[in-house]
């Protein structure tokens, strides 16, 4: 089946709805690929919703070939940035699962047979995710950095099941990527509350919701979506001064809310690392620009000898020696 061909017909199904969030940008050529994925899925009871954030050129037309009753297709006017857009898309949302899926990913054809039918087993978990695969920019898998990339994020520790709690795989390994591979139980968060300053680290904020609802994790172990590394990524963007000052700003709110909640108190010494490291990041940005900023400063407050001893702490615990 070609890219553009119409989808199979499916069987009516008993199973409960899913909503699948495509949120898209800029890369119509990227986002065919990842509805095809989308529609090709054996789960057989969707509802596909993709959000235009405005986009240079209308993907509407690309989407309409399709000819899939299950999607549904809606542009925002203007640029609305990554939070406000998803939070669109999940506002929006039928099904008593959601599942985002980036649009220049892809996922197996199993992949929401497979977690949704985990959080079907027991009403108290709200998530199952799983690993993936890394592809290149033509959609090749590529095994080294794969493992790299299980390593990286520590998927390679986390034993299959259900896990509770999972506040720590969720915030402080960060092995949870909400953006492609987790499907989350719709009443499980509260989808208003996705605030816009969370910006392009909205898929971590929303990891976060998930662990307040104090429910329970899935992991499966196996590699159900494609991640594709391109240099119009997320990450690749996040190279340029502007975009990287915009990410530690919303780097920011996101450590300094997690610091801040005091059921999420274990963990504060790991939040304060990473809102001081990213405070310092923000001030290293601005003085390239040739402005001055207080929050430079910040890195005297990581040398203090409480927060550097966590500091090493985690570095070791979660092998990341870098900042």
């Amino acid at each position: 089946m070609s890219v553009l061909d119409p989808s199979p017909q499916h069987d009516a199904s008993e199973a409960p709805l899913v909503s699948v969030l495509i949120p898209t940008y800029n890369r119509p050529d990227l986002l065919i690929y990842a509805v095809q994925s989308a529609v090709a899925q054996t789960y057989p009871n969707l509802e596909i919703l993709i959000q235009d954030d405005g986009s240079d050129e209308n993907p509407e037309n690309l989407v309409a070939r399709f000819n899939d009753p299950r999607i549904f297709f809606s542009r925002n006017r203007t640029n609305q940035g990554m939070a406000l857009n998803w939070k669109m898309l999940a506002l929006r949302a039928r099904g008593k699962y959601l599942a985002f899926l980036s649009d220049d990913d892809v996922w197996e054809k199993e992949y929401l047979s497979t977690l949704v039918g985990k959080l079907e087993e027991a009403p108290g978990r709200v998530i199952a995710f799983c690993d993936h695969w890394m592809t290149d920019a033509e959609g090749s898998i590529d095994p080294m950095h794969t493992a790299a990339n299980c390593r990286r994020w520590l998927r390679d520790r986390i034993a299959e099941g259900e896990h509770k709690p999972f506040s720590e795989i969720a915030l402080v390994y960060r092995s949870i990527w909400t953006a492609s591979a987790a499907v989350f139980r719709r009443d499980a968060v509260d989808w208003d509350t996705i605030p816009v300053e969370a910006g392009v680290v909205v898929d971590l904020y929303l990891a976060y919701l998930a662990v307040r609802s104090g429910g329970a994790a899935w992991y499966c172990p196996q590699r159900l979506v494609r991640c594709r590394a391109h240099e119009r990524s997320t990450t690749s963007s996040l190279a340029s001064l502007e975009p990287r000052i915009a990410g530690a700003e919303d780097a920011i709110y996101c450590w300094r809310a997690f610091a801040s909640d005091k059921a999420l108190s274990s963990s504060s010494p790991y939040f304060k690392i990473k809102l001081v490291h990213n405070l310092f990041k923000y001030g290293m940005c601005r003085w390239m620009q040739g402005i001055p900023s207080a929050r430079l400063l910040s890195v005297f407050h990581l040398l203090s000898p409480g927060l550097l001893a966590s500091n090493l702490k985690y570095m070791v615990q979660l092998r990341r020696i870098r900042i």
